[in-house]
Order: C-alpha cells, then structure tokens, then sequence
C-alpha cells in the first residue's frame, strides 16, 4: 500500500530523508507565518494610507497627509537601490522585522498629530518599507523551490491581499462610532501584532549566497544596462504610472466620498476588486495572453476616472454612494491588472534572479518616484478638479499606447 503524500514536500520524491521533511516543513511554516505578518502589518497601513488625506484634512492639518506620502515614496524611492546591500548583511527575517515596525511607527505618529513627527515618521517608514520588500522576496525565494514556489506565492499573496478588505471593512466599523484617532490607535496595535507574528520565523539553510558579490556598482551597472533594452523602456510610462495611480486613489478619491463614515466600505470594495484581479486575471493572462488583459486594465481604470469626474461634480446627486463603490472596484481591479502584468512582463523577460536586480529596481524606482510626485502635486494639481480627470485620461491613453506595443514585443521576443 502506497503513502500518501505529504502536502508539505515537493511533489514526487523517490528518496526523502527525515532532515528534508523537517526542513521542508520549516520552509511551509515560515511561508504562513509571513503571510499572516504582513497581512497584520499591512491591514494596518493599507488603510491608514486610504484614510490619511481625508482625516488628517478633517483634524485641521491642511495637506499634511499629501506632502508626509510624497515624502515616504520619495524616501523609497531613494532607499530601493541601496535595500539589496543592506538586506544580505542583516538577514532577510531582522530586516523584515524592523521594516515592518517601521510601519508602525508611522501609524502611531497619527494618533497625536504633530507635524515634524509624521514627517520623520514618513522617512522612518520610507526606508523600511524598502527593505522589507527586498527581504521578503529573498526570504519567499529561500523558502521555496520549483516544484514549491508557485504554491508559496499563491498563498503569501493570498493572504497579503486579504488587509486590503480586513482594514478598510474595520474602519467602516470604528468611525462608525468613534473618531480618527481611536482607529489609528486600533490600527497602530494590528499593525504590531502583525511584527510579533514576524518574530516566529524560523531560520532556514539557505541554499545559495550570492549577497557577498552585491554592490552599489553592480546594481546601478545593471539599472543602466536595463536602458538599452527596447522592451523595459516601453515599460517605464506603465512602471511610472502604477505609482502615480495610488495617489489618487489613495490620496484624492477618498474626499469624494460624502459621508466618512462610509469610506471604510468603500474602500472594502477597492480591496476585494484587488483580490479578485490579482486571483484571475494572472491565470487569464496565461491562457490568452498579457494584451488583451492589459487593454482591459486601461478600460476598467478609465471608467472609474471618468465616474470620479462626475462625482466631483455631484451629477449623482441620490445614488452618489452607489457610484463610489463602482468607482473603487473599477480603480481596485485596474490597479492589480496594472501590477500583475508588470510583474509578468519582467518575470518573462529577466527569469534569472541576477539578471532582473536592476529592472525590478527600476521597477520600484519609477513606481515610488510617480507615487511621490502626484501625492505632492494633488493639492495643486487635483485630478478630479477642472477638466483633470479628462487630462489624466490622455496620459492613460499614452501610456496604454506604448504598454500595449511593450506587450506585443515582449510576447515576440521572449
């Protein structure tokens, strides 16, 4: 009689030794664990980011929700190439560790509102944002093997974007019947427990090091190399706008929301529509191929701008919160259609891990560069403010021109 076999290990091992189970065991573990923490950490941000501009604005700060994310994204941007150095030197779970209460700190400075303390905070977490992402692939890459992989990601992930629909659904509860600042303080205790879940990681025997031979020469080499290639300079208005789009929607979208209360919902709604592109949308773009989903990403999007467009001009004047839901799913959907392709296109064009340090660097440059600019620019520049939303849909109409023709060669050459 045949064993079964076990649901920890890589499928299909003749010879299995005890030491193997365990370790393959270890690794299944470390991949629940990391997924749980982060879902924490993150069901803790995700939401204080789509709430920050508006209660921030309501509590009498003005715009200091904008310019504190400009800052952070533009703190990223600055730390992405210098995370893969210091990630390899601290460890991949101590670097996890301290860049997820990094985003702590940044929630607890919102509980007390003082300026020059959410703007340190915004660097605090600019940093450690960086790293933690960097770690966290290396740490998911470590876990996992070709047989585990596309298992362990599926899960990481699907717990990962489950926050986008436990922290908005929660905070549609607390403001029900209490103010901004007891969510933060709810938010900045998820947020810590998601690093006390981070702190079980088990250490693992790594089976390669390569971290010795990093340098700051070698990634900006390989950055620079990435210029020459056709395929990753048609990518970089859709790179670009990936992080232009979460400032609006993480920014600006949240003001056309009426009743505050209901943000919560609405913004679950955004959430849920991310869990859903991220669940089929990848397994479609493989059966018929990344243009079409793409095309439809630009399609979704564009109807939720134009929807916004309305809304700032109060065209639905009795079924305005009907709209805002519509409007957040089509912005969720469109966002993780925009991000998975990316994600796919690099992953086709760069499968050795060596060789796409520079264009997932270039990736996390240009994303957190257009986040920080239209986080700082939307008090001056609103999309949904005169004729804005109608300009910002000719810079997605470009841009889904060129993406569309990045598609097409990459589908060619690779």
């Amino acid at each position: 009689q045949m064993e079964e076999e076990d649901p920890f290990l890589p499928s299909t091992r003749p010879h299995v030794s005890k030491q193997s189970i365990y370790e393959a065991r270890i690794k299944f573990f470390n991949v629940i664990i990391m997924g749980v923490g982060f879902m924490m950490v993150f069901t803790a941000y995700n939401t204080t980011q789509n709430f920050a501009t508006d209660l921030i604005s309501q509590e009498g700060f003005g715009n200091l929700g904008f310019y504190s994310l400009a800052v952070l994204y533009g703190v990223v941007a600055i730390s992405v190439p210098f995370a893969p150095i210091i990630v390899p030197k601290a460890g991949e779970r101590l670097s996890m560790w301290i860049g997820a209460f990094c985003y702590v700190v940044y929630i607890i400075s919102l509980i007390h509102i003082k300026p020059v303390l959410v703007y340190l905070a915004s660097i605090v977490i600019g940093f450690g944002a960086a790293i933690l992402w960097v770690a966290q692939g290396a740490f998911i890459t470590e876990c996992s093997d070709e047989s585990t992989r596309g298992r362990n990601s599926g899960i990481f992930w699907g717990l990962f974007q489950l926050s986008g629909i436990l922290g908005n659904l929660g905070a549609f509860f607390v403001l029900k019947d209490s103010n901004p600042k007891i969510l933060f303080i709810c938010l900045s205790v998820c947020g810590f427990i998601g690093v006390l879940v981070l702190l079980a990681l088990r250490r693992i025997s790594k089976t390669s090091d390569n971290s010795g031979n990093l340098n700051i020469r070698l990634i900006l080499r390989s950055c620079r190399d990435m210029f020459k290639l056709k395929n990753v300079i048609l990518l970089l208005s859709i790179m670009f706008f990936s992080g232009l789009e979460l400032s609006f929607f993480s920014g600006e979208f949240p003001f056309l929301v009426n009743d505050t209360k209901l943000l919560g919902a609405v913004m679950t709604a955004f959430g849920a529509a991310e869990v859903l592109g991220g669940l089929v949308f990848g397994k479609v773009s493989d059966l018929i191929g990344k243009k079409p989903v793409m095309l439809l990403g630009y399609i979704v999007y564009s109807i939720g701008l134009l929807l916004s467009w309305f809304l700032s001009r109060n065209y639905f004047e009795q079924d305005s919160t009907f709209v805002c839901f519509v409007v957040a799913a089509c912005l969720g959907l469109g966002d993780s259609l925009f991000n998975t392709m990316i994600y796919a296109s690099l992953g086709n064009l760069f499968p050795n891990t060596r060789d796409s340090i520079g264009a997932f660097t270039i990736f996390q440059l240009l994303q957190n560069v257009g986040s920080a600019a239209g986080f700082f620019a939307s008090p001056y520049l609103p999309v949904h403010g005169k004729d804005g939303t109608f300009i910002f849909l000719i810079i997605l109409g470009v841009v889904g021109a060129v993406g569309t023709e990045a598609d097409s060669t990459l589908v060619g050459t690779v």
